[in-house]
């Protein structure tokens, strides 16, 4: 009977230790499972952070589009793009902002674009102020038809380019280099949590 006995402890242990693995591997399990589910946030929150920035490029894009449509033609309908795009731009970067906000890098980050953007509107507005004005100064002519071209800085027709300025402002492919820049790769978003 006391073999019996022995027996009965030795199975009840081994039991127990079944039991025990079994409750440890749920949790490691679980453990993981809750990495992974956070892992994957991240993921998914590093691109909704570079959709809105994609979001900022493109409707800088659009302004510029309808910069240059009103500036060749002196038109106000081609302005449609840029009136939309000034009005986008601060919710848009608001969005961002929101998006960015558990993470004070990005936020100074998102200032530095915000800063950026704004100055390109500013120029874009610039721009447009002129041409209202009359200060078209050459008419050009390509192999696609006639052209106005504001003179700023340049010296003659030659200069006359649909991109405006020279003044050292940012375009939009330095705006786009810089938000490559302070943005980087989804990667790096998702390293810093």
């Amino acid at each position: 009977m006391a073999s019996q006995h022995g027996l009965g402890l030795k199975i009840a242990a081994g039991a127990a230790l079944v039991a025990l693995a079994l409750v440890g591997l749920g949790w490691i399990q679980d453990a993981n499972a809750r990495r992974l589910l956070d892992a994957n946030r991240w993921v998914v929150h590093s691109y909704r952070v570079l959709a809105a920035t994609d979001d900022v490029l493109g409707n800088l894009r659009d302004a510029e589009t309808g910069q240059r449509g009103y500036i060749l033609t002196g038109e106000e309908s081609y302005l449609a793009p840029y009136t939309a795009a000034v009005a986008a731009a601060g919710p848009q970067l608001d969005s961002l902002a929101t998006l960015t906000a558990d993470n004070p890098v990005q936020q100074r980050r998102v200032g530095a674009l915000r800063g950026l953007a704004d100055a390109k509107l500013r120029e874009i507005g610039e721009t447009i102020r002129l041409r209202r004005a009359g200060d078209v100064l050459f008419r050009g002519t390509t192999e696609r038809g006639n052209f106005d071209c504001l003179a700023l800085g340049r010296d003659g027709p030659d200069g006359c380019e649909v991109t405006v300025r020279s003044d050292g402002k940012a375009g939009l492919n330095d705006i786009d280099a810089e938000i490559l820049e302070l943005f980087g790769h989804p990667d790096l978003l998702c390293q810093v949590h």
